[in-house]
């Protein structure tokens, strides 16, 4: 199993599996998670007045990860962090709060500034464009295209997560395959009948019940319909990141049928390429550089 599952790592894909983890809590965030619990209950138990959250005793212990004299984070025996609880007063953490405040206005004010310039910047760059006439009109392959191109995470997270599933099925399914055969089906598919896929009903837990189809390279070894129920029957435990990945797939789904729905709707009344680099600026640089590196490659290509 660990060799299949070794198959499976690339870049894009180990992301994919971390995003699908969420259920796994840390070290670090199930102790912070424990203090504030410990501090709140006190609260409760003791009936603090408002003035009296401002006092040591309400405020607790913060945590910290230990530091040796180089300033490196020292570790335990299995890598973990050593965490130090320091006690943190009400003048402390509203010190902290205020430069937490202070630095968060400032970027978000900086953001501002640099979209209002690149807004500009890209309208300046679209009166002057000799790639395409600023006020000839926007087509519907234009839209289209600027659609896709707009909702194309939502697009990508769907495909990752079906190639997830179909992979991780797959390399379950196979320890009930003949190594025989399956070898005989590395070296001669042609020569097989592919598994014509199966629904695959996530379960209640972990997957709200949704379901995929799915279509692992495989022989035709099982008898079409029986492969959820083996899976279910001999490898329960490991189906749970299957079925949160499928939950991940129709999320996916469902925000590209909304996204597609809004943008479409937005786009209605825009007609030419002024319109759309006058409202929405960044859709038009979007589109144009799509546009741009489309020729190029038609250029190329010739």
């Amino acid at each position: 199993m660990e060799e299949e599952s070794n198959n499976l790592s690339n870049e894009e894909l180990a992301k994919f599996v971390d995003e699908i983890e969420n259920d796994d809590q840390d070290y670090d965030e199930s102790v912070a998670e424990s203090i504030r619990r410990i501090q709140y209950e006190e609260m409760l138990q003791n009936d603090l007045l408002p003035e009296e959250m401002m006092n040591d005793r309400a405020w607790g212990y913060t945590r910290r990860a230990q530091r040796d004299e180089n300033n490196e984070i020292k570790r335990d025996e299995s890598g973990k962090p050593l965490i130090e609880f320091k006690p943190v007063t009400y003048t402390e953490k509203r010190a902290e709060w205020d430069h937490t405040v202070s630095v968060w206005k400032k970027a978000r004010e900086n953001k501002r500034l640099e979209i209002k310039r690149r807004k500009l910047e890209i309208q300046k760059e679209a009166l002057n464009s000799e790639f395409i006439n600023i006020y000839s009109k926007l087509e519907v392959e234009h839209k289209k295209l600027l659609i896709k191109l707009l909702t194309d995470e939502y697009s990508k997270v769907m495909v990752r997560s079906e190639a997830f599933i179909n992979r991780r099925v797959e390399a379950l399914l196979k320890n009930y395959i003949p190594v025989s055969l399956r070898r005989c089906f590395a070296q001669y598919r042609e020569a097989f009948i592919v598994n014509p896929g199966f629904l695959y009903i996530a379960s209640e837990e972990y997957g709200e019940g949704k379901s995929i189809w799915v279509t692992p390279k495989l022989p035709y070894y099982f008898t079409q319909g029986t492969e959820l129920g083996i899976l279910k029957e001999n490898e329960a435990f490991y189906l749970f990141k299957i079925d949160k990945a499928v939950v991940q797939f129709h999320t996916a789904k469902d925000m590209l049928s909304k996204r597609e729905l809004q943008y479409a709707v937005k786009l209605r009344d825009i007609r030419t390429f002024y319109q759309l680099a006058n409202k929405m600026p960044f859709w038009y640089d979007t589109l144009v550089q799509e546009l741009k590196r489309q020729a190029d490659e038609k250029q190329n290509d010739v």
